[in-house]
């Protein structure tokens, strides 16, 4: 169902951009409680835990924190895993929600990311009628032209993440016939693309997270997390191709970075479950249960 033009209009008129600061709860994370997804939000001690939102049954939670603070007023979005289109769900510091807006087209988000510093997210949206993946950039209630796309048959793009200084995105591009590989792209040329990393092993790659910065893209962040083997690598890439790789967690997925990317938010499989830890040191965030989808604020 389409959300109304009077909704998106609304949705437009609040988001005001301006710097970001300290502001309630940087973490937020999906449980599954009974047959629903429960949002929380705690801070890197797992002290001032507050329960945000309760999702449909069985619908898993993907998530993302907007770094910029609109008139005190902190935002992040929401992908049920059931549903198309997805959810804007704003708050004050302490918790106390606001009214959720709902945008939905009928098609499904695979990723969404915030923009460092404008509000605008970067999309990954799939439709089945007409058969289509796309990467778009949604902005002041609606989608922006299609920065590329294709059928999703014998290829298909399945992650796509801000670089930190917000000049472009790095994205994950599957191909049946040669693998997997992380796309550099520039919003001055988006349609022209650097391969940053490549693997012949199309699941290889199954997550990607973009290191953070303060200032102007350099070297100190230009890098990305995935999970290979249930180890969590990090790779740095140069403006003209692939850098070098470690290990960052040696046992652990779905890793998201600190703001200052010298730690990482990550799942852990335990008996009967999962564990969010966070590393370097290792601490338990929130002990034993099923967790999908998660956030460390910039």
């Amino acid at each position: 169902m389409r959300t109304s033009k009077l909704a998106l209009s609304l949705l437009a008129a609040t988001v005001i951009a301006v710097p970001a600061g300290a502001a309630g709860p940087p973490i937020a994370y999906g449980k599954l409680s009974g047959t629903s997804y429960d949002l929380y939000l705690t801070n890197p001690n797992g002290t001032g835990t507050i329960k945000l939102y309760s999702g449909p049954a069985k619908n898993a939670l993907n998530v993302d924190m907007n770094p910029v603070v609109s008139g005190g007023v902190n935002e992040l979005a929401v992908v049920e895993s059931r549903s198309t289109g997805f959810k804007i769900i704003r708050y004050s510091d302490a918790g106390v929600k606001q009214p959720i807006q709902t945008f939905n087209d009928g098609c499904y988000v695979d990723s969404l990311d915030y923009h460092p510093s404008d509000g605008s997210l970067l999309i990954i949206r799939r439709c089945n009628n007409p058969q289509i993946v796309e990467i778009r950039v949604w902005a002041n209630g609606a989608y922006g032209p299609a920065i590329t796309s294709t059928d999703g048959m014998n290829d298909s793009y399945s992650s796509a993440r801000w670089l930190g200084d917000g000049s472009g995105f790095l994205v994950k591009y599957g191909n049946v016939a040669t693998g997997v590989e992380v796309q550099r792209r520039n919003m001055s040329n988006p349609n022209a693309f650097t391969t940053v990393w490549s693997n012949s092993n199309l699941s290889a790659l199954p997550w990607l997270e973009t290191a953070r910065c303060a200032g102007a893209l350099d070297s100190s962040c230009m890098k990305f997390i995935y999970e290979n083997n249930l180890q969590i690598r990090e790779a740095t890439f140069t403006d003209t191709g692939p850098g070098s790789e470690t290990v960052l967690v040696p046992i652990g997925n779905l890793g998201r970075y600190s703001p200052d990317n010298s730690r990482v938010l990550y799942r852990v499989e335990v008996k009967g479950g999962h564990a969010l830890n966070i590393s370097n040191p290792t601490q338990t965030l929130a002990p034993k249960a099923t967790y999908n989808g998660w956030d460390w604020r910039p």
